[in-house]
């Protein structure tokens, strides 16, 4: 950059990651308790966007069964843009294991909470689980993936209806 712009001009920065995230003190007992979780089991933490995202949101509904009948916990974030839809297939269902809401107010305890993350790829949730460091599996569109294909190849990638999901494990800066 300095052959272009001077030296003192020049500044490092990279995307911004909400400051509670990063100095959240956080219990896991706080974060069970906020979402009405039990300890003892693995908890996933789906993140569909806080517009919501379709692919991500569907398959969840189309294997509602079987999340119910595994000894897991699910906090579901499905977006704004699909809560409607979600709340009328479910109606009035309740479930032991599943908490799902359109946007989580509170993400330091809903990443506190999480064993495994399951999420879009956008830049800004890239940032801020790359300082959390918990295993996440990436939900890439498919665009987006023919863009990375061109640089680098992913053999572990595994398609998914219209996304590609790579799985890896984030460790804290």
């Amino acid at each position: 950059m300095e052959k272009f712009f001077p030296a003192n001009k020049i500044i490092l920065s990279g995307n911004p990651v909400r400051e509670e995230l990063l100095n959240s003190a956080a219990s896991s007992e706080e974060a069970y308790s906020y979402f009405g979780l039990r300890a003892g089991s693995r908890v996933i933490l789906i993140l569909g966007g806080s517009l919501g995202a379709r692919t991500i949101n569907f398959s969840v509904l189309k294997h509602i069964e079987l999340i119910e009948k595994e000894d897991i916990q699910v906090i579901w974030q499905t977006g704004k843009l699909y809560r409607d839809m979600i709340r009328e297939k479910l109606g009035d269902r309740e479930f032991k294991n599943i908490r799902y809401m359109d946007f989580i107010n509170r993400m330091d305890l809903a990443y506190t909470a999480a064993d495994v993350i399951v999420s879009r790829a956008g830049a800004g949730t890239i940032s801020e689980l790359c300082c959390i460091g918990k295993p996440v599996i990436w939900c890439l569109h498919q665009t987006w993936l023919r863009i990375i294909r061109q640089k680098t190849p992913w053999p572990w990638c595994k398609r998914m209806q219209h996304y590609w999901c790579a799985t890896m494990k984030l460790s804290k800066p």
